[in-house]
């Protein structure tokens, strides 16, 4: 589907970071860019993105980067890497600390410096900023239907890593999704194998809980295995400046214009790493998971249940088909849908369901309107407040031991990682 290119336009001009207006034009328009944000990585390791997958003309925009709030350390060795790689690569300026690289195999790289003193990205913007960077600098070469790929240095990527979402791109004939999700492997450090299981099993349940309960916004929120349309990147005026969780406020914006699509193959792997790069997220929470005594026994996860009560409550939104319903009528029906029926009315209160019955009165919205709007207001960061408001007020989190008693709420996958797991460390 051919796209406008008046949303990139007007994003470029009003919302993108000024250190990527006013850049030396190229004389070439990419199909497809790789954006990778680089702190305290090693040479070895960045080297292995100079020669990529297979592509058809490809523009990487490595963004050097350290907060504000560095450790000394940290700081001088990532500016050694982007002086290292600079030089070597005998890079040319294309002006506001940006410098270019022709590499082989119709490969154009794009070098930028926010490490160096004075210009540092700040704490509280972190990764988030150095990927909207990244992704707004290479929006100015991209044509208005390409597509920005988002990872990190502890990604291994597989041979037809960029033809892969082209393919699935070319089958619709209709909007094209706005992201593609790659299915993905952790590799453990050494030592911290067990660490790595129960937090991967932990992304996996979660994910396969929300398809369970028939939820849209069921699909893994890593970093490093994104794929957005570049057009739709723009429409949600790009990634949140945040120093965690970019990866996830992305993706919930993405989702409600046309939707997220999880690719069947192929698989990233990614090292799990023990690290303080952000606040939270792989790193720190292997290192939470290192520093339990029996992390088995005490590591948790929701309860089944509470997607039960998820299930029960879309339910009843899909079956919307009428008239607008009412917030009474909605209430009323919970009886027949979910379990713990006054809980779950609260916490619906409490996320102010009213104004989303109140807004579908005004406006007569009903059947797939009305759904259409409620997955807009119950977006991926509301259905996790649900679930928070279920667990601390009616079902408390339980161990993997625990999960015994609800394994036909699970996959056969997930039942036999479980399984894998137990006996291995339980």
């Amino acid at each position: 589907m051919l796209k406008d290119a008046t949303a990139v336009n007007k994003y470029l001009k009003h919302y993108s970071e000024p250190q990527a207006q006013t850049l030396t034009s190229l004389n070439q328009t990419f199909k497809y860019a790789f954006i990778l944000p680089i702190y305290d990585e090693s040479n070895d390791d960045l080297a292995r993105f100079l020669k990529m997958p297979e592509h058809s003309g490809l523009l990487s925009v490595w963004v050097f980067n350290c907060p504000d709030n560095a450790p000394a350390d940290a700081q001088r060795r990532t500016i050694e890497s982007l002086t290292t790689f600079k030089y070597t690569l005998d890079a040319k300026s294309l002006g506001n600390n940006v410098f270019i690289v022709e590499l082989e195999d119709k490969h154009c790289l794009l070098i930028v410096d926010r490490c160096t003193q004075g210009s540092e990205i700040p704490r509280k913007e972190g990764v988030g900023l150095a990927r909207k960077l990244g992704a707004d600098i290479a929006l100015n070469y991209l044509a208005t239907s390409g597509l920005l790929f988002f990872s990190d240095v502890d990604a291994y990527l597989p041979s037809d890593y960029f033809s892969r979402v082209l393919h699935e791109r070319s089958l619709s004939t209709r909007d094209q999704h706005s992201a593609f999700i790659f299915p993905f492997t952790h590799e453990a450090e050494p030592g911290a194998e067990l660490a790595n299981a129960l937090y991967d099993f932990k992304l996996r349940y979660y994910v396969a809980q929300l398809q369970r309960a028939s939820s849209p916004y069921a699909y893994h929120a890593l970093g490093s295995i994104i794929c957005a349309d570049a057009h739709d990147y723009a429409v949600v005026r790009g990634v949140p400046r945040r120093a965690a969780g970019e990866d996830f406020y992305l993706l919930n914006k993405l989702a409600k214009i046309n939707g997220i699509k999880t690719l069947n193959a192929p698989s990233i792997r990614l090292k799990g790493r023990l690290s303080h790069r952000v606040p939270f997220g792989t790193g720190p929470a292997l290192l939470g998971i290192q520093a339990q005594e029996s992390p088995v026994l005490k590591y948790d996860y929701y309860h089944p249940s509470i997607f039960d009560e998820l299930a029960g409550v879309l339910g009843i939104i899909q079956g919307m088909d009428g008239p607008p319903l009412s917030l009474v009528c909605f209430e009323n029906l919970l009886a027949e849908y979910c379990v713990n029926v006054e809980v779950v009315r609260q916490t619906l209160r409490e996320l102010k369901i009213d104004r989303f019955f109140d807004h579908c009165l005004k406006q007569g919205l009903s059947g797939t309107s009305a759904q259409k709007h409620f997955h807009q207001w119950f977006d991926a960061f509301l259905t996790l407040r649900f679930i928070h408001i279920l667990r601390d007020n009616a079902y408390p989190s339980v161990t993997l031991k625990g999960l015994a008693s609800y394994t036909t709420c699970m996959t056969s996958e997930l039942r036999a990682y479980r399984s894998n797991i137990m006996e291995q460390w339980g």
